[in-house]
């Protein structure tokens, strides 16, 4: 949704130190002053962050309660995959191993790969960040570390500028 409104929250919500959690908070803050207020786009961002939750609390208690051990560690034994639902709409659902197609199955390891080359990348990410507290052993951020190396986070991560 390209909202003006909802830019203006999650702008708000995104600045600042703030945990997530505290972040989530506020934004449903501003909806439901939103929603009081009358504000067309509220409603839809209301319902939709309302599915959402249920997506993810349905997602959490499947991976939960389907699970086998494997070699002492617990496995889940269902994946999300993209299904049509009943209007034929594409959509993400959770379905236990056996149901999985082959296709379905070749999508997933090509998204476990993509996820696993996006978690080196991070890794090898922060790992440079972390190099920057033996440079400036006295700096307690990141921040503070690049100020006192008179450097930029983009310079340190090598990002194209």
């Amino acid at each position: 949704m390209n909202n003006p409104e909802l830019t203006a929250i999650l702008d708000e919500v995104s600045a600042g130190r703030m945990s997530t959690g505290q972040r989530a908070h506020r934004m449903q803050q501003l909806i439901r002053d939103a929603e009081q207020a009358h504000r067309p786009f509220a409603a839809m961002v209301a319902a939709d962050a309302e599915l959402a939750g249920y997506q993810r609390m349905i997602k959490t208690h499947m991976k939960a309660t389907c699970q086998v051990v494997v070699r002492k560690r617990t496995q889940s034994t269902v994946i999300g995959v993209r299904r049509p639902d009943v209007n034929g709409v594409l959509r993400w659902q959770q379905v236990p191993l056996a149901e999985a197609t082959w296709v379905e199955l070749a999508d997933h390891m090509d998204m476990l790969r993509a996820n696993a080359k996006s978690l080196r990348a991070n890794i090898n990410l922060v790992a440079k960040l972390l190099d920057l507290h033996a440079q400036a052993p006295s700096a307690s951020t990141v921040g503070e570390a690049i100020a006192e190396l008179e450097t930029t986070v983009e310079t340190v991560i090598g990002a194209a500028a």
